[in-house]
């Protein structure tokens, strides 16, 4: 069977539309595992078990598809207008079995809040004789991966972050939802009761930036050091990381180098930066670090006081120009002094 199309927007969904989830705090702080803490799930907002089966599909254009819609409220002032202290989780547990007789095709298990879809695993049924089932999933922090399934049937935990918006306060839905191409035949989706969301103190991005310049003032011709804090808020596989530099305009100058290859962040990774100030004024220093799994960056601000010896020179230019009325006056009045002492004289 051909492949469709749209099965790889779908799959990709979740992840383009996450990368707009919320800037990043600018602080940096020693990453806590913390356990999510749950909002809303199949126990509360479902009065039985949950399950999709075989008799449940109908057919909806290109795919067969089954849903399954709950509802939950929050109380006022739990979604934050800033997503920096908290954010919201989609979670999926559950059982999927599917008929030893499945025709080759794909099959999509997802979950959306307010139509927000932002949790989705893809199955792609494959025969060489018997039947193959490949699992592909994409989340925020660990990107894409995917695993062939022993046999035709297999638990799943999955958790991604909600989309932004996706979650607010008072009225919500939460909907799972079931969709195959013709001839894959999904015997049943039995979905566990901590299926719904919860919320999590750890940021969607789990590596983060921060650079201070020196408290000294910096002068031209200094050398100057720029500190570079690189952290692994979450535990993910950071073993990628790269940082470069993008110098001041004609300000400032790198000595070490534009590019450092950094390697494994696991915890707090500290890099000094050595520059060179070429000439007085303002400037910006960026310092970037790029991941597979996200590239932040923190900007700084730069002003470069004139050369040492300048200073002292052009201060005394300043002094000589401020007392220069009072040395003619001066003069003024010696002349005219000396002048009637000569005529006294005469």
């Amino acid at each position: 069977m051909r492949k469709p199309l749209t099965h790889v927007r779908a799959l990709l969904l979740p992840f383009v539309a996450l990368a707009t989830v919320l800037s990043e705090p600018p602080q940096l702080v020693a990453a806590t595992p913390a356990a999510p803490t749950p909002v809303a799930s199949l126990r509360t907002m479902a009065k039985s078990p949950v399950s999709i089966g075989a008799g449940d599909f109908a057919l909806d254009r290109a795919f067969h598809t089954a849903t399954k819609r709950f509802e939950f409220q929050l109380p006022p002032g739990t979604v934050p207008l800033e997503n920096t202290d908290g954010w919201f989780l989609l979670d999926l547990n559950y059982v999927v079995t599917f008929g030893a007789d499945s025709d080759p095709g794909f099959a999509w298990i997802s979950a959306a809040t307010n139509n927000a879809t932002a949790a989705q695993l893809e199955y792609e049924l494959t025969r060489n004789g018997e039947l193959s089932i490949r699992e592909s999933r994409v989340t925020l922090v660990d990107g894409q991966d995917s695993r062939e399934l022993d046999g035709l049937s297999t638990g799943v935990e999955y958790t991604n972050y909600a989309r932004d918006q996706g979650v607010r306060d008072g009225d919500n839905t939460f909907t799972l939802r079931v969709e195959h191409t013709d001839g894959v035949l999904i015997e049943q989706v039995a979905f566990r009761e901590d299926t719904g969301v919860s919320t999590t103190v750890v940021p969607p991005y789990p590596l983060a930036i921060h650079a201070t310049l020196p408290a000294e003032a910096i002068h031209a011709g200094d050398e100057f050091a720029v500190t570079v804090m690189l952290e692994n808020r979450s535990g993910a596989d950071l073993g990628d990381v790269v940082v470069d530099v993008v110098p001041a305009d004609g300000v400032a100058v790198p000595l070490d180098g534009t590019t450092h290859d950094i390697g494994l962040v696991e915890g707090i990774e500290e890099l000094v930066l050595r520059f060179e100030a070429l000439r007085s004024g303002p400037g910006q220093i960026t310092v970037r670090a790029t991941s597979q799994r996200n590239r932040p960056s923190a900007p700084l601000d730069l002003f470069v006081l004139p050369a040492s010896g300048t200073s002292v020179t052009v201060l005394t230019l300043i002094a000589i120009a401020a007392s220069a009325p009072v040395m003619l006056g001066i003069a003024i009045a010696w002349a005219f002094a000396r002048r009637r002492n000569r005529r006294r004289c005469d």
